[in-house]
């Protein structure tokens, strides 16, 4: 069983994470995403590197998103990233995949969650949105986390450092960039619902041990309800 994590860069996916591994009993009941990496061989060459954006059951979204990346409003160099970070995402799914771990997986930096930054700059957002999460491989279940826009641009504007979906966006254009990033959460929810994943929403404020041990029990305790 696969449980995939997802939600815009700042929201707390981390945090809560780390708080849900705590809980976990001795021998743990599922896998936490550095755990699951552990299981995941190196990829030594360039040409394991594109394994999984090559494979038939990533090829398809890839191409789609290098072209909502190539119409989106973002520089050159953040376009690379994003494509960088989603090839990433994608060897390590395949891996993951093949590998059938013996326990559920958890995972915040699977392909789902690739959607933040692939998708928020679109030009025509919300049709990109939903082609995503009806085009990508599915999860046996699926938490969306999402906040108060204000309270996920005091948590950005905190970190210091901007991942690349807010870089090179200034304090005053963040809050629309923050809108569009929950809008994707939005899509992702109903879309993943829509075709039969169990999906359990927490809207993350200052109770983390409450949502992480929602997160826990999506996993453990049977399939999540919204």
């Amino acid at each position: 069983m696969q449980l995939q994590v997802l939600g815009p860069s700042g929201v707390g996916k981390t945090t809560t994470l780390r708080a849900a591994e705590a809980l976990r009993s001795d021998p743990p009941e599922w896998l936490a995403p550095a755990e699951a990496d552990a299981l995941v061989p190196r990829a030594t060459s360039a040409r394991a590197r594109g394994e999984g954006v090559n494979h038939e059951m990533f090829a398809a979204l890839v191409d789609g998103c290098v072209d909502v990346l190539s119409r989106a409003h973002l520089r050159p160099s953040q376009k690379i990233a994003a494509l960088t970070i989603l090839r990433e995402s994608c060897y390590k799914a395949l891996m993951l995949h093949r590998l059938h771990p013996h326990l559920p997986v958890v995972h915040d930096e699977l392909v789902l969650n690739r959607a933040f930054s692939v998708l928020t700059h679109s030009s025509r957002l919300e049709r990109d949105a939903t082609w995503f999460f009806e085009t990508a491989p599915v999860p046996d279940r699926a938490v969306v986390m999402r906040a108060d826009p204000s309270t996920l641009v005091s948590r950005v504007l905190e970190r210091g450092t901007r991942p690349n979906v807010y870089l090179f966006t200034d304090d005053t254009q963040l809050p629309e960039v923050v809108a569009r990033t929950l809008e994707v959460a939005t899509v992702a929810a109903e879309s993943l619902a829509a075709r039969g994943v169990s999906v359990l929403t927490l809207e993350l404020g200052d109770d983390t041990a409450a949502s992480a041990r929602a997160l826990h029990e999506a996993v453990v305790g049977g399939p999540p309800t919204a």
